[in-house]
């Protein structure tokens, strides 16, 4: 938000804005950004765009949000700074049998023709729990890939919205067929947008040509049988990492090597049998960005000089997970301070449309991890 308001100030260097025509100013950019970069995305593999990647996030943040303050659009400045790009569309949640839910929401912006698909994140202690302790791999069965496995709570929470997400996204798709579907989500979410946009293209519902994934802070989704088929499928990707955002490369490690790069692991005899621990491979499409997120390099699916740097679970951060392009995810009311000394200083915003629906449970990792790390200050442990 910070960034297209200076744009607009840029813009218009000699009117004083209220925060309300501040807001509008930011849907105006947004538009003229969306508008600007979208028709590339007609090309095959278009590149990745900052920009854009910035307005999907806010789409991705929407998932976040209560039903009922999308469906009224009172969910605060998230809500005021879309108002002008995208209309409501529906907002589906599905308890599972692991005692939790699934969620994804899904928006429409005519000007640039692109309906948004976005799934919901991790938001409960128990599911953060389970993802954290359940590293088990299984079969990939939806389609035919040969050898690919995939990490099983991802996988079966998709499962859980499979039938009505591909009801759902064929309905749009038969009413807007001109349109670009960009499947988005964050940590949870962004692992179940990537098993949905495969599961759209290999359905043949929509063109792979029409399908684009943003997603942010996605943990690793399957092996590399199973990465090698999605990176075919699937043309635009984009992978957009926050610097040691912790869930990037845990809780799915991947397999290493003596030298400690990652390994394919198909001269494993065991390589995609169901069962045991759980070694994943990432898609490719990585734009890493730095700590400070003043810049960004685009790397490949697994790379030492991005997101795999990050070795050790203790130079890994629970903010950077939370807070992407300079926004705290949380429906738009989760206040994160910039580049602050201490990582773990969290608190919740003051806005009076604060999502009741926000919860987080990393916040609740807050003191534990704290306590964890200054025990461990002058030693080192190795996740990975």
């Amino acid at each position: 938000r910070n960034i297209y308001l200076v744009y607009s100030e840029l813009i218009f260097p000699s009117i004083q804005f209220s925060q309300e025509k501040k807001i509008m100013k930011t849907s105006i950019i947004l538009a003229f950004a969306a508008l600007c970069v979208f028709s590339a995305y007609a090309d095959q593999g278009a590149e990745y765009d900052p920009s854009f990647a910035e307005y999907t996030l806010r789409a991705a943040d929407l998932a976040y949000c209560c039903k009922k303050n999308l469906v009224n659009w009172n969910c605060g400045s998230l809500c005021d700074e879309l108002a002008e790009r995208v209309d409501y569309e529906v907002f589906v949640e599905i308890p599972t049998k692991f005692m939790d839910s699934v969620a994804y929401v899904i928006v429409r912006d005519d000007d640039a023709k692109i309906i948004f698909a976005s799934f919901r994140g991790t938001n409960t202690m128990y599911q953060l729990l389970l993802e954290g302790l359940t590293e088990r791999n299984e079969n990939y069965d939806l389609h035919d890939i040969p050898d690919a496995c995939v990490q099983s709570i991802f996988f079966d929470r998709y499962k859980v919205v499979r039938q009505h997400f591909l009801e759902n996204i064929t309905h749009y798709y038969n009413q807007y067929s001109d349109y670009t579907f960009v499947i988005t989500g964050h940590s949870l979410g962004a692992a179940l947008s990537t098993h949905a946009a495969l599961d759209v293209v290999l359905s043949n519902i929509i063109p792979r040509e029409q399908v684009v994934v943003y997603n942010f802070g996605s943990p690793r989704v399957g092996n590399y049988a199973f990465a090698q088929k999605y990176d075919e499928v699937i043309i635009t990707n984009w992978r957009v990492v926050h610097y040691n955002d912790i869930f990037i490369t845990w809780p799915v490690p991947c397999g290493k090597d003596s030298h400690g790069n990652c390994i394919t692991e198909q001269d494993n005899p065991h390589y995609g049998q169901p069962g045991g621990s759980f070694y994943g491979w990432h898609t490719k499409g990585q734009a890493f960005y730095t700590k400070n997120e003043d810049s960004f390099q685009i790397c490949d699916s697994e790379e030492n000089d991005c997101a795999d740097q990050f070795h050790s679970i203790f130079k890994k951060s629970i903010t950077n997970h939370l807070r992407y392009m300079g926004v705290g995810l949380g429906c738009g009311s989760l206040k994160i301070p910039p580049l602050a000394d201490d990582q773990f200083n969290f608190e919740f915003g003051k806005e009076p449309y604060t999502s009741a629906c926000v919860k987080l449970p990393h916040l609740s990792l807050n003191e534990f991890w704290l306590d964890i790390m200054n025990m461990s200050a002058n030693e080192e442990y190795i996740l990975e």
